[in-house]
């Protein structure tokens, strides 16, 4: 991603010291504690001036709850791990050549198989018979 990434610019909840953090090298990843749920803003810049910033937002939950408990309850016996995961995809629609040479000739870098938490295919089978029944009430 850094040959076309230029900088990722995270912006947390405003009760965090550093709530604006840059990154200009990978990973871009932050690190910090606390503890709620809150809407980080993710902008992604690229290394190509005319390619526009894309922003992401994604819901941070720092908590995991009992399944089935309404309201969230949080307990300290409750050991599962905390995974949110989403699927994201950036497709860029006419890109300009030196934004298209950053994307073609770029090399991917394998470190073994990722697998994640969710199955994203099921999901996306899943959603797609959801609307079709919605589709059809």
């Amino acid at each position: 991603m850094s040959t076309y990434v230029k900088k990722v610019h995270f912006k947390l909840h405003e009760t965090y010291a550093n709530q604006n953090c840059v990154l200009t090298k990978p990973p871009y990843e932050v690190t910090e504690t606390g503890w709620g749920e809150f809407e980080i803003v993710i902008k992604i810049f690229f290394h190509d001036p005319n390619e526009r910033p894309v922003t992401i937002y994604h819901i941070l939950k720092l908590f995991q709850s009992p399944p089935g408990t309404t309201p969230p309850v949080v307990s300290s016996d409750f050991k599962k791990p905390l995974v949110s995961e989403f699927y994201e995809e950036l497709i860029f629609q006419d890109p300009s050549a030196m934004m298209r040479q950053l994307l073609t000739n770029t090399r991917q870098l394998t470190l073994g198989e990722y697998t994640h938490d969710t199955d994203f295919e099921d999901k996306k089978e899943k959603t797609i018979k959801n609307l079709l029944n919605a589709k059809r009430k």
